[in-house]
């Protein structure tokens, strides 16, 4: 069976947040709210049940129920609660210790698609700068699936979901006014010889800032020689040096 994508993730749930029918009940994963599905889940978990008077009011108007790994584990089983699968039923610190690739979240790579965890929670990163979860948060604005900013919401941990594939970023790649270079979907660090451009056959020596590997312009940059470099607008090593 081949693997879903992260691109494929990113529309999934940004399409579910667009929904306006969406409701957050802990241990669901894509199934509509009738009475007997909110009972069943009430008797299931306390959490349900503290919070069923608030629950009841979204019953049988055919919203569709998750939490918050439910809406990552809807999109691996295709929108469809009977497909199921026991093996891929796993919380959010599951997948977290799954993951092979991640890291703290003030290391989090520009990577759509990534999962973004906090204690007990978990959403999806969808660019921008925006996160889609399934909370139950007024504050937020409701108890569903929703779109947030990244920053300031308190996520600790980012990782590459261990279900999906995530095509890797190659060359040249642009994050917010930033530029980096990646080579086999590693992000490059400190001085480069390297292509101007994505394809280009001229080449230059280019500095990358050690720490977050954003390309370095208009400025002077020592090297491990003593010398200082002069790195042009476009970012090239201008040829000068002092």
């Amino acid at each position: 069976e081949k693997m879903k994508t992260s691109k494929q993730l990113v529309e999934y749930v940004r399409r579910k947040a667009a929904e306006p029918k969406t409701i957050y009940v802990l241990g669901s994963f894509g199934q509509i709210l009738t009475q007997e599905f909110l009972n069943q889940k009430c008797r299931q978990l306390t959490w349900n049940e503290q919070n069923r008077s608030i629950l009841q009011q979204y019953v049988n108007q055919g919203y569709q129920a998750f939490d918050c790994c439910g809406l990552i584990k809807a999109f691996l089983w295709d929108d469809n609660p009977s497909n199921y699968k026991v093996a891929e039923d796993e919380n959010e610190a599951t997948m977290l210790a799954r993951a092979k690739v991640k890291g703290k979240i003030g290391t989090m790579p520009e990577r759509p698609g990534i999962l973004v965890f906090m204690s007990g929670h978990v959403g999806v990163y969808v660019g921008d700068g925006e996160v889609v979860e399934c909370t139950p948060s007024e504050a937020l604005g409701g108890w569903g699936v929703l779109t947030t900013k990244l920053k300031d919401r308190g996520w600790t941990d980012w990782a590459e979901y261990a279900r999906i594939n995530y095509d890797k970023p190659a060359g040249w790649q642009q994050a917010d006014g930033c530029w980096f270079y990646y080579l086999d979907g590693t992000m490059l660090k400190g001085w480069r010889w390297l292509p101007v451009s994505n394809g280009s056959d001229v080449w230059g020596w280019f500095y990358f800032n050690p720490a977050n590997g954003i390309m370095q312009s208009n400025k002077w940059v020592r090297f491990t020689d003593g010398q200082e470099y002069e790195l042009g607008k476009n970012g090239k090593w201008t040829g000068n040096h002092k």
